[in-house]
């Protein structure tokens, strides 16, 4: 008894003076982020400020919208047949052809790689709610803009800047380059994102408020990473997709009360979730990745709060983004991974504990899966 006490408590000191550091490494990072004078944009690239004046609310939208509400969608569900090879339709498993025609129009307009299906749908209404804000349309009855309304993405990751940014065809105005990184997190955990947090508070949400996180981001680069092994770019393959959390141990004992949790793969892209303890311990994050090894890289350019508590080591790569990292921004988490035979992904993470966390590819989520007091919002019909 004496022991198991004594285990118990040393445990819990090491765990209270790793956060006790954790703030006030966070702390002083972010007071830090006050001063950081960000690189000028190119022009025609939408200012931070656009994305942080108000809360970005977009799940209204998921209730009252479809395919067809889109100015750009075939006329009937058939019809979207036609604008779409074999190749593509397979790339949205799951999806009815009229959905695939819209998203793929989309996403070939805004110039953005294509994404899973259902993390492509919400990044749509992510950016509708977010265009139909700046147009100053009510979201419970406006219908959705033109397509050509839509801003295209920047071209990552080209080491020429003026490629980060700037007037499109036609004049269409580029995203900020932070913008990405929030959006595909919010698309994954179903969840919205506030304007302003205030610590401790903002330890309660999911996704970094607008304002923060674009602060936080000033000080990442994009730098092109580095070409894989044809080992790792078939494993990389392999990764592609949709991965459902079914457990997480530490040193080979289940982590208490379970956890649930997400990730998707696409070529360039990556967004992950891990909940557990009813919602209190909640890690978000989410960039760009590679692979090298046996090791999946995750370059982090979007945290949620409590995710800037995890101690990141130098890659070894220089995949590093940022020079002056703020709160995990521009690190990189490292973990890794394994396909087993029967389909599912391990990947492993040591950080003086052995976590394995297994996970199962799936075509769309569950609302088990997500969310982090309850079940998700996505999974309910989204």
């Amino acid at each position: 008894g004496r022991v198991v006490r004594s285990r118990w408590c040393r445990s819990a000191m090491s765990f209270l003076s790793h956060i006790s550091r954790r703030i006030l490494g966070n702390g002083l990072e972010g007071a830090a982020s006050y001063f950081d004078t960000a690189e000028q944009l190119p022009v025609g690239t939408i200012s931070a400020e656009a994305y942080t004046s108000r809360a970005i609310c977009w799940r209204v939208l998921a209730k009252r919208l479809d395919w067809r509400s889109f100015g750009w969608a075939p006329e009937d569900d058939a019809a979207g047949i036609g604008t779409l090879d074999l190749r593509t339709l397979q790339g949205y498993s799951g999806q009815t052809t009229g959905e695939a025609a819209v998203l793929e129009t989309w996403a070939a307009a805004v110039e953005l790689e294509r994404l899973p299906a259902p993390i492509g749908w919400a990044l749509l209404l992510i950016d509708t709610a977010l265009v139909m804000r700046w147009a100053g349309s009510p979201l419970d009855s406006a219908s959705p803009p033109s397509l050509d309304a839509y801003p295209r993405y920047p071209a990552y990751p080209e080491a020429d800047s003026q490629a980060m940014g700037g007037n499109g065809e036609g004049g269409r105005p580029s995203h900020h380059p932070a913008w990405l990184p929030l959006a595909l997190q919010m698309a994954l955990t179903g969840e919205e994102s506030a304007s302003v947090t205030v610590f401790p508070f903002n330890m309660l949400v999911s996704s970094p408020s607008a304002s923060s996180h674009f602060r936080l981001s000033s000080q990442v680069k994009w730098p092109p990473l580095p070409p894989p092994s044809d080992e790792s770019r078939a494993v990389a393959r392999k990764l592609a997709g949709l991965w459902e959390l079914t457990s997480m141990t530490n040193d080979g004992k289940p982590f208490p009360g379970g956890a649930k949790g997400r990730i998707f793969y696409s070529k360039t892209w990556y967004s992950a979730q891990v909940t557990g303890l009813k919602g209190l311990w909640h890690f978000v994050y989410s960039g760009r990745w590679h692979m090298h090894e046996g090791r999946v890289y995750h370059v982090c350019y979007c945290n949620s709060p409590m995710a800037c508590f995890e101690v990141l080591q130098d890659s070894q790569l220089g995949l590093e983004a940022s020079d002056a990292s703020r709160q995990s921004y521009g690190g990189v988490r490292m973990r890794g991974a394994k396909l087993m035979e029967d389909g599912t992904l391990e990947l492993s993470v040591e950080d003086g504990q052995q976590k394995l966390l297994c996970w199962r590819k799936v075509d769309s989520f569950s609302a088990a899966s997500g969310g982090r007091w309850g079940p998700s919002w996505e999974g309910e019909g989204a």
